[in-house]
């Protein structure tokens, strides 16, 4: 992954994180659950040793929105996360 070239800072559960925002990735991407067929609403990559790794269903602050977490992948030391806005 190319953080220092296309890395954006977000603040993430308050704390700020280089991320990758893959809205391509996003669109091509369906994730399979117990409850169905889903497409998240926001797709980014992190560095594992910048952020602590989000359990599936968890509540994530991404900026200021909240967000469910609905897949997470760890792929060579980089989070792939794909969250699902919440609406409470």
């Amino acid at each position: 992954m190319f953080f220092d070239i296309f890395g954006e800072i977000h603040k993430i559960q308050g704390e700020e994180v280089c991320v990758i925002v893959d809205e391509t990735e996003l669109k091509e991407t369906k994730i399979e659950t117990n409850e169905g067929v889903f497409q998240g609403d926001l797709l980014f990559y992190a560095r594992r040793s910048e952020m602590k790794r989000p359990d599936i269903n968890d509540r994530l602050r991404f900026d200021s929105n909240v967000y469910s977490v609905i897949d997470v992948k760890d792929e060579n030391q980089i989070y792939k996360i794909t969250l699902m806005y919440y609406a409470s």
